[in-house]
């Protein structure tokens, strides 16, 4: 209510004073299988509970990579880890502290691309060129940059990604791996007031590797980019009494963000 462009509230599992778990194992075509599960319960009764959960998904790849003559566009890993600790030392206080990891492997995307020969209607009228470097002669056009395809556009049977050229860099078309680690309280005041914080701290990295070509050429075009970043965020803020006629909501919000020097590399291989 009263948010512009909507708002999703995601309200996670917390421990207690009851024992659960859960286990749940996946396994479809395309090589795919995953495992989750958690253990959750009282490690001091009435004082404090925690859970542990962990996750582990696989993706062999659902695209032919005429590259490498496998099926391995699309494929996919990733492994999580998630600790929680809930400390309610009286009836009015609730505290977590939660903390995760993740870890993501994935190969290349099925991508490809229509080159000019493959344009059949509004074309360009050419009526000229001139020399453009590094890219040689450009034509010139009195009416648009390209043309159209028209008519259905076939899905290729196959496509090209050089996942063989990334790892002689030690690299995949997404490497990515995240830490978080939150701290929050909901605190019942006298007389139906409320006061919650949350302070929380984000770290993670990216290497991305892209095949240019995206096809199989007589040499290897990569590029390999890396990003870092962190994040911390403070919240504080006080609700009147729900019942109430007259309700307000007073905060304050801190955020700050830090990117890491990072780097790109473009690299032309023999194949």
């Amino acid at each position: 209510r009263q948010t512009f462009g909507g708002a999703i509230n995601f309200i996670t599992r917390k421990p207690g004073d009851a024992f659960r778990g859960q286990v749940n194992v996946t396994a479809g075509q395309h090589d795919h299988y995953e495992a989750s599960g958690f253990v959750s319960g009282p490690l001091i009764a009435g004082k404090l509970a925690g859970e542990l959960n962990l996750r582990h998904y696989e993706f062999g790849g659902d695209y032919f990579n005429t590259q490498t003559g496998r099926k391995d566009i699309n494929a996919q890993q990733t492994q999580n880890v998630g600790l929680k600790l809930r400390f309610t030392p009286v009836e009015a206080l609730d505290i977590m502290l939660q903390g995760s990891w993740s870890k993501d492997e994935d190969n290349g995307y099925a991508t490809t691309r229509y080159m000019a020969e493959s344009l059949d209607c509004l074309l360009p009228t050419i009526v000229g060129s001139q020399v453009v470097i590094p890219f040689g002669v450009v034509p010139l056009s009195s009416t648009r940059a390209r043309g159209w395809i028209c008519g259905e556009i076939r899905s290729p049977g196959g496509v090209a990604y050089d996942h063989e050229g990334l790892a002689l860099f030690d690299a995949k078309a997404l490497e990515r791996e995240a830490k978080r680690a939150s701290l929050s309280g909901d605190w019942a005041l006298p007389g139906d007031w409320s006061l919650a914080a949350i302070t929380a701290y984000n770290t993670s990295w990216n290497i991305n590797g892209y095949d240019n070509n995206i096809g199989i050429r007589t040499g290897r075009d990569l590029t390999i980019a890396y990003t870092e970043w962190k994040d911390l965020s403070h919240e504080i803020r006080v609700l009147t009494p729900r019942d109430r006629r007259f309700r307000a909501l007073a905060g304050l919000y801190y955020y700050q963000v830090e990117f890491e020097p990072g780097y790109n590399v473009f690299t032309t291989v023999p194949s």
